[in-house]
């Protein structure tokens, strides 16, 4: 998990929650339609690291890392 964490530093609430249903979904894409029709939902392998990382390739940051560091600087100039 903190491995994760590391890489998702810049996300957003909402980019956060566009990453998991991403990666929500890359289990199903180990079957076909077919096999989705009749499959059961404990037979669906569970979501992992990878389908994170996978997710990412799909969902970036909203922000980049230069605007979040120029609101930081400006945040703390104004004495927050």
């Amino acid at each position: 998990m903190s491995k994760l964490i590391d890489k998702v530093r810049g996300y957003s609430s909402s980019d956060l929650t566009a990453l998991c249903k991403e990666a929500a979904m890359m289990p199903l894409d180990d079957y076909s339609v077919d096999d989705l029709r009749y499959l059961k939902r404990e037979e669906l392998r569970p979501i992992g690291y990878e389908d994170f990382i996978m997710a990412m390739s799909k969902v970036k940051p909203s922000y980049g890392r230069k605007a979040i560091e120029e609101f930081t600087k400006w945040e703390k100039s104004l004495g927050k």
